[in-house]
């Protein structure tokens, strides 16, 4: 306002601060005129206007555009510094931009990619396509091996071509491209161990479905890792429900339901079987028993601890084994019972033999006593020395009881071999003056 009363001129303020009566203070703008009078300022037109608003405007304005130039500096840095390689593509097909790692990917710099015209130079048919498709607002993609225009360079990449106004042609294109030769790689080698694992999965199949007896084995959880058809089969257990992942609880409880494990509450068979399977101390033990399945058949099982913390099960069908066991122990008791009635009637026989034969051999000799010839004398002698001989076979008989009664005992004495060879004389002389030869010792 001096300079309109000093000037006679119009002045212009923008930035002005004025103070109201509270003290508080507000920016303004204010126009100034001079009132002239006979060619003489005899005062002033003065407009102010509060420009609270506006500079606040201003200030958010200012403070937006600080943003934006931070918000351009972190893209610019996330652009340059990406792991993946990054294009800007032109409408013409001519790249505007690219960063570091895209460069790297090629083979090549930044500067002999920016510029290039794709629409012209790329050579691959999948590429091309891709950017053409991508050039007329559709999203493309290419994997696979692609060789670089610019630096020659092979790889094996995914590359994303996105429009940046989809369903507009032309538009402008953000192409990514990463470098998957190792996430190929490691793929092919993951495919490889699955097509083993399965191979080795059918093996494994196919051994244990040939084995004469029954396996399965359970994990720490109690689920089924693995069982043959053979298991399934001797249990009567449904082979859907044994596959593995499913709960070992589900062939418990069909057993306890069916009273496999006896009379009682099924759910708390069920319980007690659980307790069994999840005690630490049992769980480490390398058990064998035998066990009752269905069609009254008798089984032996074998069960280990796994590494794991599961437990593994061999299972053979000793059915025919038992027979036979039963078989032989009944033909044992049979033969045991035949042989003590044959070791009581020999000892019967013996007995009503002795006592005649005692008889025999006492009047043998008493009569010997007597007034004989020597030819009578003789013939009684013979008699004497037959019957003892006779007793002595019965002896004999007895002996061989004694043998199969495992009683036998065996006696160290002394003897005369004339009296043995004179005995032998006595029993067979008869027969051999029939026969025409003699006997001589």
């Amino acid at each position: 306002m001096y300079l309109t009363y000093a000037n006679g001129t119009d002045h212009h303020i923008t930035d002005e601060m004025l103070w109201r009566k509270d003290g508080s203070s507000f920016p303004v703008e204010y126009t100034s005129m001079p009132i002239k009078k006979n060619g003489q300022v005899v005062g002033a037109v003065v407009t102010f206007m509060d420009i609270t608003e506006r500079k606040r405007a201003e200030e958010d304005l200012k403070e937006s555009e600080e943003a934006l130039r931070e918000q351009a500096i972190q893209l610019r840095t996330i652009f340059q510094k990406s792991p993946i390689g990054i294009l800007h593509i032109g409408k013409d097909g001519i790249v505007l931009d690219c960063n570091t790692r895209h460069a790297e990917l090629m083979g090549s710099t930044r500067e002999k990619i920016i510029g290039m015209n794709l629409r012209k130079e790329i050579r691959n048919d999948e590429v091309r396509a891709a950017v053409f498709g991508a050039l007329d607002g559709v999203q493309s993609e290419f994997e696979g091996e692609y060789t670089s225009v610019s630096g020659g360079k092979t790889v094996v990449v995914r590359s994303v071509f996105s429009p940046t106004e989809p369903g507009t042609s032309p538009t402008e294109v953000i192409n990514t491209t990463e470098d998957i030769t190792e996430r190929k790689k490691a793929a092919e080698e993951a495919e490889h161990a699955a097509i083993l694992i399965h191979e080795k999965e059918a093996q494994l199949s196919t051994a244990i479905n040939s084995m004469v007896g029954a396996i399965f084995m359970v994990d720490k959880d109690l689920n089924f890792q693995v069982s043959n058809e053979q298991f399934c089969e001797l249990y009567d257990f449904p082979k859907e429900l044994a596959k593995k992942g499913m709960p070992f609880i589900n062939f418990l409880r069909t057993r306890a339901k069916r009273g496999d494990y006896g009379r009682g509450d099924s759910e708390e068979l069920l319980a007690k079987r659980l307790e069994m399977y999840q005690d630490p101390t049992q769980a480490k033990q390398v058990v064998e028993y035998e066990d009752k399945v269905p069609g009254n058949r008798t089984v032996e099982v074998f069960r280990a601890p796994t590494e794991d913390g599961g437990f593994v099960f061999a299972i053979n069908d000793i059915t025919a084994r038992k027979r036979a066991e039963n078989e032989l122990k009944i033909a044992k008791e049979t033969a045991v019972e035949a042989t003590k009635a044959k070791s009581e009637f020999l000892a019967n026989m013996s007995h009503e033999i002795r006592t005649p034969m005692n008889a025999i051999m006492g009047m043998a000799h008493l009569a010997m006593k007597t007034d004989l010839t020597a030819k009578q004398y003789d013939y009684l002698k013979k008699v004497d020395i037959s019957a003892k001989s006779l007793l002595g076979i019965i002896n004999d008989i007895l002996d061989f009881s004694k043998i199969e009664a495992g009683k036998l005992d065996v006696e160290s004495v002394d003897f005369q071999l004339e009296d043995t060879f004179d005995n032998i004389s006595t029993l067979v002389g008869i027969k051999t003056q029939e026969k025409g030869p003699g006997a001589a010792f």
